[in-house]
């Protein structure tokens, strides 16, 4: 690992102090449940059908938790309607009783949990949703940087300040990605599934 800061610090830094999680989940003792377990590191909301999941959806919620069977819709239903608002930018991802279907390959989903999920489970799951956002983000600002570097070294100006500059925010950015990389890996969730 580097020295820069963890990649979890650098989530919590990025958008304020707790990152904005929605729970939509029919069984209002699992929801419960779930909100206790989050609630000490992220921000938690609780829609228990899929209309009110949608409703409380926003450009500021960071992750959506959401059952597959609810009452009103099932989660397929619901996980498109958020999908197809543009303003909603979360990472999904499917808890479920279910076992994975080929139903699975045609949803838009970040990620697909089979319950029981325990505490650890679901606080490692949200934050490695969180990461994959972070991961995004940072490879993005790498590929920028990358793309000025080479514009620069066109104009043979590898031996000026800003070309400096940016080669070292480069490393800094591929430092941050290899960090978030091996935090994924060590906070992994994903399960294997019975043939």
């Amino acid at each position: 690992m580097s020295q820069h800061k963890t990649p979890h610090n650098i989530v919590k830094k990025r958008k304020g102090d707790k990152k904005n999680v929605l729970i939509i989940e029919d069984n209002s003792e699992l929801a419960i449940l779930y909100k206790q377990f989050l609630s000490g590191n992220y921000n938690v909301e609780v829609a228990q059908t899929g209309v009110d999941g949608i409703d409380k959806a926003d450009s500021s919620t960071h992750v959506i938790l959401l059952d597959r069977d609810l009452p009103d819709m099932n989660g397929g239903q619901a996980l498109r309607e958020l999908r197809n608002n543009k303003a909603i930018t979360a990472r999904i991802a499917i808890l479920t009783g279910k076992k994975p279907d080929e139903g699975l390959l045609n949803m838009p989903v970040d990620d697909y949990q089979t319950k029981p999920i325990r505490e650890k489970e679901i606080n490692s799951l949200v934050k490695t949703l969180l990461l994959r956002d972070l991961f995004q983000d940072i490879s993005e600002d790498l590929f920028k940087l990358t793309s000025k570097r080479s514009a620069l070294q066109q104009v043979d100006k590898t031996h000026s300040e800003e070309y400096n500059e940016i080669t070292d925010m480069i490393e800094k950015r591929r430092d941050q990605i290899e960090d978030i990389l091996d935090s994924i890996n060590n906070h992994s969730i994903f399960r294997s599934f019975p043939s």
